[in-house]
């Protein structure tokens, strides 16, 4: 097998034209969309509408007056009492929340009131995008919590419908930057001399599970396309070890492979080993060109590096399992014709379905569900929430996904691949 890897790469890195397909001109199309669309996709509050329901658990009245009771039985002199008495009673989060949601944010958001269970329907049922719980005890340990400095736990969550990926990640922004704001409210606190704690967290929960949602601005332009031309241009690669395998057959190479005694399979494995680490290094150039050149993907942690390579690694082996199965049927039948059709038709379908040309949200709910199946789209959906700070559990469903893809390519590969002589 290693013979024949190292034979495909020097035959692939021989052919200039080729690699300037793979290398050259992804970066050139994803500089041209990421500076064309930053306007579109730069994250602003006007460029999408979100059907949002608030489920409201908290008792805001209620809160006050157990801290009033607090106050009351506290140690702190009767002034400053009185002082965060007067705070409390003119300060209220879940009254702010609403005011943010409900009238400033109105051109973007619909927002309606609902119970938990009646919310959870609706999202299962895609009548809404998401759905934001106000806790109970909110406004009391919120409260609580800047007035008095104690610490005490203020959590928003937010539950996402799994048909709702672009504009439910502004949404979290927009909540995150509410929990910020409530830094500069806290600056009332500063005139009673009590210590500011910090501000209410933010968690989100998908499919059932609650994750937390980190400080991350949404994906810019560049980015975007940065994975998407390099997702796309990945296909090519598969396309060309193909044809370079088609040019083989005409030589009789493989004839030639099967007298000396190799065997067939070995050919086989070089051809996906040479798409695998050309794909990984396609990724890996972009990638980081992209980072350099235009501040991509910054800040990037070691936990977001891990994602992305790991995503990058799965990635790489499907489009060596499509560049084994394009070898197989390029061997069998002879033919460059089916090489030639995947780069020039299936590509762009794929391209098109999974994302990779412009975000699939405002697409008929079918066509997304099936880009969502397109190898590209499994890696660019892994991709995006691997960059909003997700983690592991979350993108962990597209990676099994890409397995899945995966291991069909791979026995595809090895029941229809020729284990006599072919051609004349």
């Amino acid at each position: 097998m290693w013979n024949f890897f190292v034979k495909d790469v020097k035959v692939l890195w021989r052919d200039r034209t080729e690699l300037m397909v793979m290398f050259l001109m992804p970066f050139v199309l994803m500089t041209i969309l990421g500076f064309a669309l930053q306007g579109v996709m730069g994250g602003s509050s006007e460029s999408f509408e979100m059907e949002v329901a608030l489920v409201v658990q908290d008792e805001e009245e209620e809160g006050k007056e157990k801290l009033e009771i607090d106050l009351s039985e506290s140690q702190l002199p009767e002034q400053a009492r009185s002082a965060l008495l007067e705070v409390s009673n003119n300060f209220s989060p879940a009254s702010i929340l609403d005011e943010l949601l409900t009238e400033d944010l109105q051109d973007q958001l619909s927002v309606t009131q609902m119970r938990e269970e009646e919310a959870k329907t609706a999202i299962d049922q895609q009548e809404i995008d998401a759905m934001l719980i106000i806790p109970d005890d909110f406004t009391y340990d919120t409260l609580k919590n800047m007035l008095l400095g104690e610490e005490v736990s203020s959590t928003l969550k937010i539950v996402k419908g799994p048909h709702a990926n672009f504009s439910a990640s502004i949404f979290h922004t927009i909540i995150e930057q509410f929990s910020e704001s409530f830094n500069l409210e806290a600056a009332i606190t500063k005139a009673t001399g009590t210590q500011v704690a910090s501000s209410p967290s933010v968690e989100m929960e998908v499919n059932g599970e609650t994750l937390s949602v980190t400080e991350r601005d949404p994906v810019s332009s560049m980015e975007y396309y940065t994975i998407g031309m390099a997702a796309m241009f990945a296909f090519f690669t598969a396309s060309t070890i193909a044809s370079k395998a088609f040019t083989e057959t005409q030589q009789q190479v493989f004839s030639r492979i099967l007298i000396s005694g190799k065997r067939p399979s070995a050919y086989l494995s070089g051809k996906a080993l040479a798409v695998f680490l050309t794909v990984l290094l396609q990724l890996g150039v972009l990638f980081s060109l992209s980072s350099i050149i235009f501040g991509s993907f910054r800040p990037l942690s070691i936990e977001d590096m891990i994602g992305m390579t790991t995503i990058s690694i799965f990635y790489a082996l499907a489009i060596a399992g499509i560049g084994a199965l394009l070898t197989t049927l390029t061997v069998k039948y002879q033919s460059n014709t089916i090489a030639g059709v995947f780069s020039g038709a299936i590509v762009s379908i794929f391209a098109l379905l999974g994302g990779s040309f412009i975000p699939t949200a405002g697409f008929p709910e079918a066509v997304q569900k099936l880009g969502d199946w397109t190898p590209n789209g499994m890696a660019m959906n892994a991709y995006m929430q691997s960059m909003q700070g997700l983690g592991a559990d979350y993108i962990i469903t597209n990676i099994w996904k890409l397995s899945g893809f995966i291991l069909i390519m791979v026995l595809l590969s090895l029941v229809l691949y020729p284990r006599k002589k072919v051609g004349a």
